[in-house]
């Protein structure tokens, strides 16, 4: 069974309260019924020839550092989240693609 994770930002830190789950790292509150069921890991298979963009949308979209966004494009495939909601990796994967990167999602 996987454990339960924010369907926002994907942390597995959440604490109980009633018939709810709160997310104390970014807020959200939901209930069981409403929590998703598929998670991803998103992969940067292919920076493209425009890696600075690249950078700054990874940094955007995920809390990666200069650094480690900078290693991430140097060195694909990598993986720049993990465990995320399906819709959250699709978003992600999204910005990435219009920076001009290839992206993948696979299941966490």
């Amino acid at each position: 069974m996987e454990a339960l994770k924010c369907p926002c930002c994907g942390s597995p830190n959440l604490e109980k309260v009633n018939f709810e789950y709160k997310c104390p790292h970014c807020g959200t509150r939901f209930t069981l019924a409403h929590a998703p069921t598929t998670f991803v890991d998103v992969v940067l298979t292919q920076t493209g020839s425009k890696q600075i963009y690249v950078i700054k949308a990874l940094r955007e979209v995920t809390d990666l550092d200069l650094a480690a966004a900078k290693r991430a494009t140097d060195t694909p495939p990598a993986i720049v989240a993990r465990g995320v909601a399906l819709a959250k990796g699709e978003a992600i994967k999204a910005e990435l693609e219009r920076a001009g990167a290839t992206v993948e999602l696979k299941p966490a």
